[in-house]
């Protein structure tokens, strides 16, 4: 449990988005991504296109993608987190997503 929590570290509050240079569509049941770097991804999983639907409405964090992902999949929460977490990542790692800054603070 303890490197589920580490891992979880980075991505749980930060709000996530599809990154605005992909080209993407989704088609029946699988979303097809072209990143701005020419790589070509393929979701097509039920809990990977529920991912992408939740960010193509406005970003979101990993706890509030858990948080939804859980009404919807009889999943429990470590798992879901766990697997969600790993697929984020994976997505980030090929451009599909970014990671929006921090709003600064009003003085």
């Amino acid at each position: 449990m303890k490197d589920l929590d580490h891992q979880l570290q980075g991505l749980l509050d930060a709000d996530l988005r599809i990154h605005p240079m992909n080209a993407w569509r989704r088609v029946d049941d699988h979303v097809f991504v072209l990143t701005e770097g020419d790589e070509f991804l393929t979701i097509d999983d039920p809990v990977g296109l529920a991912v992408w639907s939740c960010l193509d409405e406005r970003p979101h964090s990993a706890i509030a993608l858990t948080d939804d992902l859980l009404g919807r999949f009889d999943v429990e929460r470590e798992v879901l987190q766990a697997d969600l977490v790993e697929f984020l990542e994976t997505l980030l790692t090929h451009g599909a997503l970014e990671v929006l800054a921090d709003p600064t603070p009003a003085d």
